[in-house]
């Protein structure tokens, strides 16, 4: 059993709530650590290292803890656990890309200011600069502040030098532009090293505030380790960084902590974006919408392309990449067939209403000019890729009649559950997403996108019961991913 103490400490220190994690993995920091020091004479009288510190090595390490600050920090860095790469949620920085151009086309004397955090070991903020170098800026007209809590991420993000992990997915073009291959792996060019600068801060130092404001702040899966209270804390924290006119870049399941606590969305599909100048009133023909976000998939593929139409470069705002895990699923998980679930019930009226719309989804024909036909499997991923592809486009009702013609055409799928109900969420419609949701579940219960998303929606209904029970389980299902990833 996990001494409290331990965890009130890393509460305080960095706003860690032990629940996003579970005790275990702060357990197993904690042991680490005391081993690290076993040398020490006080350390080895307390008696040989078990599965758990005894209550007397408890004592002796939060000692230490007490007296250290170099210890102190250095628990921060047994219990982060870095999981980011280069270009990591791609739409985010096509976003950036055109509001950046349009801001620096606007003021085009005034140098634009950026901040990453937490910045990691680099891949983030100097994402963000092959993204603004990439899109014509000069590396004069911007400025990217990197902040983490973690001193060995400093030192790897200004090393700049990065192994196989940091490059994901089949868009890697920018790697043949910035890098060059040595032989620990890649290293930065120092042009792009250059627009960024590291320091080890915590988002609720006072000296990060007295650097504001900022054009955009890219604050990534950084809330769901926080909880309810601190989340607040740290949004009105982000808040104040962002300028009037700014954008703030979250992860992908944290948009229900934003629109809690009045942040708006840029309304940008797939980006997760969001800023704190007053939504446009709605009309009769333009209701406001949230933002969607991508389905979390679990193996890769080439990236889609419409039949006929050129392969996009990385640098398309709409490039993505997406897989599909594949598998039998249980027949008690189709859809009922008169319709009350997000889609079918409400296809009919969406058709009705965009005269001329057409949904292509048919493969191509085999040897048809030149390609080699595609295999059962690539179809069906190539399907539900189309249909992410529509989603990441804005283009929802179509998106909505390609996904359940994908469900039609080879049975549910955690996936295309997942991506219906982010399609609902995205039009208002919470009901029909939250069913979407529930059958993402049912497939896939430790699915922690959707996790989260259903238990903001009903927070925001008013199931706070609920809405706790869902939050534990994608806590659960958070550390299990973490310990797969160490």
């Amino acid at each position: 059993m996990i001494d409290d103490r331990f965890e009130s400490l890393l509460q305080r220190e960095i706003g860690l709530d032990a629940a996003s994690i579970g005790s275990t993995s702060i357990d197993r920091a904690v042991r680490e650590r005391f081993a690290a020091l076993a040398g020490k004479d006080a350390m080895r009288a307390a008696g040989p290292l078990g599965a758990t510190l005894t209550r007397v090595q408890s004592d002796l390490y939060w000692l230490e803890l007490c007296t250290s600050s170099e210890e102190r920090q250095r628990l921060v860095e047994a219990v982060v656990v870095p999981e980011t790469w280069f270009f990591r949620d791609r739409e985010a920085f096509a976003a950036l890309a055109k509001l950046a151009r349009e801001r620096h086309a606007r003021w085009p004397d005034r140098r634009l200011r950026l901040l990453s955090l937490p910045c990691s070991s680099g891949e983030e903020p100097y994402s963000i600069a092959m993204t603004l170098l990439d899109a014509g800026l000069p590396a004069e007209a911007f400025a990217i502040d990197a902040i983490d809590v973690s001193e060995r991420a400093m030192t790897l993000g200004t090393r700049a030098v990065y192994g196989r992990n940091a490059f994901r997915g089949h868009l890697l073009e920018f790697r043949d532009r910035h890098f060059t291959q040595v032989a620990e792996g890649w290293q930065l060019a120092a042009p792009v090293c250059n627009t960024v600068r590291f320091t080890r801060m915590n988002l609720f130092d006072a000296a990060l505030r007295a650097n504001a404001p900022y054009d955009f702040v890219f604050c990534r899966n950084l809330l769901i380790y926080f909880d309810r209270d601190d989340q607040a804390r740290a949004v009105d924290a982000l808040e104040a960084l962002l300028a009037s006119d700014g954008t703030l870049f979250v992860g992908p399941s944290e948009t229900g902590a934003l629109f809690r606590h009045a942040m708006h969305s840029a309304r940008i599909p797939l980006a997760f974006a969001f800023h704190k100048s007053p939504p446009e009133v709605p009309t009769a023909r333009t209701a406001p919408r949230r933002t969607i976000e991508p389905i979390k998939m679990r193996a890769s593929i080439q990236d889609y392309k419409e039949p006929g139409s050129p392969a996009r470069s990385s640098s398309s705002p709409y490039a993505f990449e997406t897989g599909l895990r594949m598998g039998a699923v249980p027949e008690l998980a189709k859809r009922n067939p008169g319709g009350n679930t997000s889609t079918r019930a409400s296809n009919s009226a969406n058709a009705s209403s965009g005269a001329g719309m057409t949904v292509t989804l048919n493969p191509p024909v085999q040897g048809a000019y030149g390609r080699p036909a595609e295999s059962a499997a690539e179809r069906r991923a190539n399907q539900l890729a189309a249909a992410l592809h529509l989603a990441n486009l804005g283009r929802l009702r179509e998106a909505t009649i390609a996904a359940d013609t994908h469900l039609d055409s080879y049975g549910p799928s955690a996936e295309v559950f997942y991506l219906l109900g982010l399609i609902a969420d995205a039009d208002g419609r919470g009901a029909d997403a939250s069913v979407c949701y529930r059958k993402t579940l049912y497939l896939d219960p430790r699915h922690y996108e959707a996790l989260t998303h259903l238990a903001t929606l009903l927070e925001l209904q008013g199931d706070h019961a609920g809405a706790h029970l869902l939050s534990e389980r994608a806590a659960r299902a958070n550390s299990v991913r973490i310990a797969h990833n160490r």
